[in-house]
């Protein structure tokens, strides 16, 4: 699953940090998947939700956007 094409970066960021919380939940109760879990907890909340952040600031401060 991804954010639909037309989403707002603040949508996209809200569905990358639910994602990153559902892979944490699952590191917890899968224990042979722990550390597979885990980063895809990080890629989701680190990589995705950060890159959604900034293209939102982006968005905020350029004018033609």
């Amino acid at each position: 699953m991804t954010p639909p094409p037309d989403a707002s970066p603040d949508q996209r960021r809200a569905f990358h940090e639910y994602a990153a919380g559902i892979y944490r939940r699952v590191a917890e109760t899968d224990r042979d998947h722990h550390y597979e879990a885990m980063a895809y907890a990080y890629v989701e909340q680190e990589i995705y939700a950060t890159r959604a952040s900034s293209a939102e600031a982006a968005q905020a401060t350029d004018p033609t956007a």
